[in-house]
């Protein structure tokens, strides 16, 4: 009976040690896990937003470029007269904001014995900018190249 005793109070001391499976989580462990979770949230977050905000950025890059073309194409389709020298601004929306667009138009290089002239014509939105020069020079098919002495 001693002997039984005995080794039943070891199995006692044993049970205690173990935690009870009914007793749940500690403060301590949940703060961990939470803090855990929270963790692998973020990371997953930000890494699915970084490609769409660069796809979101490589899209009004394009939108500005095919805005500045554009512009630059109503410039260059109007008669030489027409380009009178100056700053032109204004607002233009791409997506919804609101950008400067500034167009400036200024004389290049002129020629007073021949009278030709060449216009700069610079178109800016945003940080993208785009650059070309026109002349009043009308070319004669028959004329003999510049240089040439007859």
């Amino acid at each position: 009976m001693k002997n039984r005793l005995y080794w039943q109070s070891k199995i006692k001391d044993r049970k205690s040690k173990i935690k009870d499976p009914n007793k749940g989580f500690s403060l301590v462990e949940l703060l961990v896990a939470i803090t855990v979770t929270s963790i692998v949230i973020v990371t997953v977050a930000i890494s699915l937003t970084t490609p769409l905000k660069s796809h979101e950025e490589v899209e009004e890059k394009r939108e500005i470029g095919n805005l500045v073309t554009k512009t630059m194409d109503d410039r260059i389709a109007q008669g030489y007269d027409a380009l009178s020298v100056g700053t032109t601004s204004d607002q233009v929306s791409i997506d919804g904001e609101w950008v400067n667009r500034d167009v400036i138009i200024s004389i290049y290089e002129q020629d007073t014995t021949s009278g030709a002239e060449i216009k700069e014509i610079i178109v800016k939105i945003g940080d993208v900018q785009l650059e070309t020069l026109k002349s009043n020079y009308e070319h004669n098919p028959k004329a003999p190249p510049p240089g040439v002495i007859k």
